[in-house]
């Protein structure tokens, strides 16, 4: 699915904005807004054409859900008609370099869930959308300590069986 590399390449340019210096996050909105701005400049040409696609930051259901979803990319549907989410991307943040991947993992599970449930609630889409959590480490200047960098390839690995995309960072490459 192209949604999923999207993502993907969005998150490596933020990653490198971080390592370089050219982007310094006080806190979890200004990662939520420098994804944004990343998956602006990586969004795909097939997809800059296309006016349906949206990217959208505080994503709830038209008002039927109070839970906000912080970075979503919609399909644009036929008026009347609601937009279909394709990913849904929660952003978590610490201002350490060494939070372990228990914690980590104690600190997204509540995100995990929130969006299992607002997926379980959207009727009527036969395509449902992809989980994308995010764990950034601003405390990590030269990169994730090596060891965390592991255990959390492990953590992906596991949320790969459930679908969930689980990026994490920064990673020096």
């Amino acid at each position: 699915m192209p949604y999923k590399k999207w993502i993907r390449e969005a998150w490596q340019k933020l990653e490198q904005d971080f390592l370089s210096g050219d982007f310094k996050p006080e806190n979890e909105f200004d990662i939520q807004a420098h994804l944004y701005h990343c998956m602006l400049e990586t969004k795909p040409e097939r997809y800059k054409k296309d006016k349906n696609i949206i990217l959208t930051t505080e994503y709830s259901r038209l008002g039927i859900d109070r839970r906000k979803v912080d970075l979503a990319i919609l399909r644009k549907r036929e008026r009347n008609k609601e937009d279909m989410p394709r990913l849904l991307i929660e952003i978590k943040e610490t201002k350490t370099d060494n939070l372990n991947s228990k914690q980590v993992t104690k600190r997204i599970r509540k995100d995990i869930d929130k969006l299992k449930d607002v997926i379980s609630n959207i009727c009527g889409h036969k395509q449902k959308p992809v989980i994308v959590i995010t764990f950034f480490y601003r405390g990590a200047k030269e990169g994730i300590h090596r060891k965390i960098k592991k255990e959390l390839k492990e953590v992906a690995k596991r949320f790969k069986e459930e679908s969930i995309i689980f990026l994490y960072g920064p990673k020096k490459t």
